[in-house]
């Protein structure tokens, strides 16, 4: 076990790295010009923006620039935001409760969904409930979460005022009226998981459900709903978990569009105003958090098939 723990955290290090100098390059990448975009001007003088290159030091050469980043990126420092001067770690550090909260939230809302769901399907395999949830399956995957995000905005809050159509409001400003502004931002990233995980829930569910560990369990005479959630549930836990971890990877990257369109203060809304603003370290630094979460999830994922399989073994 430490062994296998040793070698993936070394994968993820190395990953991580990977990501981190793939993120810098193509930052820098990018069009326009992040000089002309703090000086609000393109018409300033030539003077003006070398003054400004040389103070930012974005006239050194490039791989000046990355193995300074780096370094200081060793030694926990992400540098500072280029409009306001605020150190970046500060800025990201003040987001993340809110998109963790984001995160959550779908993730709760989509599992709600989609499990119970699944499993009826798998149980009732050809009925019309398993028609119907296939078909929620198929459109939900076929719906953008923006989509959503837009349709609840006109009807739930524009239309029928059930709830504020944007905002943010902290826990401490009392749970009830958090969850309010909180409903249609995880709603719309909760459907479209839930549409996925409804499928594979069913599909894992019906591979066990004619095991012979199924059937001993029937023979024994235990009841058909405790064979199905104790047993069946479990042993189709693997490919289960595993699209969970990689669905929780992207769902970090998709609160980017739907923070933005409900003005949630998470990372996602400041990735955005990052790149408009062409504030390179801020964006590097939510980029690779995001990177950094992945890997850590999936790290998850892998130690919890030794949970949920005994004859697993870590060599």
């Amino acid at each position: 076990m430490s062994r296998f723990l040793g070698r993936r955290l070394i994968r993820a290090v190395l990953t991580v790295w990977a990501v981190a100098t793939l993120v810098f390059l193509l930052m820098h990448a990018l069009p326009g010009d992040v000089v002309l975009v703090l000086l609000d001007t393109v018409g300033a003088g030539s003077d003006a923006a070398e003054k400004m290159r040389e103070f930012l030091g974005l006239d050194r050469p490039l791989y000046v620039q990355y193995f300074d980043w780096l370094g200081d990126l060793l030694r926990g420092d992400m540098g500072n935001s280029l409009l306001g001067g605020y150190p970046v770690w500060d800025l990201v550090k003040s987001r993340i409760p809110v998109t963790v909260e984001l995160a959550a939230l779908t993730i709760l809302l989509g599992l709600s969904i989609a499990i119970p769901l699944g499993i009826v399907a798998a149980a009732r395999n050809g009925s019309w409930i398993d028609l119907l949830a296939m078909q929620f399956g198929q459109l939900g995957i076929s719906i953008p979460n923006f989509w959503i995000a837009t349709i609840l905005i006109l009807v739930v809050a524009a239309r029928l005022q059930w709830l504020p159509p944007s905002g943010y409001k902290p826990i401490s400003d009392g749970l009830g009226t958090n969850l309010l502004h909180m409903i249609m931002p995880s709603l719309s990233l909760a459907l479209p998981l839930a549409a996925v995980m409804t499928r594979v829930v069913r599909s894992a569910v019906l591979e066990v459900l004619n095991r012979d560990y199924m059937r001993v369990a029937h023979a024994k005479g235990l009841h058909p709903q405790h064979v199905l959630w104790r047993h069946g549930l479990r042993n189709a836990a693997i490919p289960i978990v595993t699209v969970i971890g990689l669905e929780l990877g992207y769902l970090l990257g998709g609160t980017v569009l739907i923070e933005e369109m409900f003005f949630v203060p998470g990372l996602g809304q400041l990735t955005v105003r990052a790149l408009l603003n062409r504030d390179l370290p801020v964006l590097q630094g939510v980029l690779l958090l995001y990177s950094t979460a992945f890997v850590f999830v999936n790290l998850v994922v892998d130690l919890l098939y030794g949970q949920l399989d005994p004859r697993i073994r870590y060599e």
